[in-house]
């Protein structure tokens, strides 16, 4: 049910949505913790990465993370490093410091 219905939400509200729930993490219950990483995974693959805005993805990212859901972390990571060198300065600095701690042997060789 909760995939069906974040189907329907714009990708933008589900970012704001995830990245609200993520500050407030510890007070989800981890079975609904788990429904909402299932819809997310479901609404949010590689090429939807991709559709998304500089804000959207950095939300993405912090999201992913404040939640502790390494697969999507991993997959908005990895766009953003794509993007890395056409990122905007604003964006970048918001998440600057989860790419150097997660990101550091990429970042390096880049």
């Amino acid at each position: 049910v909760a995939a069906t219905v974040l189907t329907q939400w714009p990708f933008e509200e589900m970012v704001k949505l995830l990245l609200s729930l993520a500050r407030r993490h510890s007070l989800l219950k981890e079975e609904v913790d788990d429904r909402l990483r299932s819809a997310a995974e479901k609404c949010f693959t590689s090429e939807q990465f991709q559709l998304l805005g500089p804000n959207d993805l950095a939300g993405m990212v912090l999201a992913t993370l404040g939640h502790g859901w390494s697969r999507l972390h991993e997959v908005a990571g990895q766009e953003l490093l794509r993007r890395l060198p056409h990122f905007p300065a604003k964006e970048l600095l918001m998440v600057s410091p989860v790419l150097f701690q997660k990101h550091a042997a990429q970042l390096i060789g880049a």
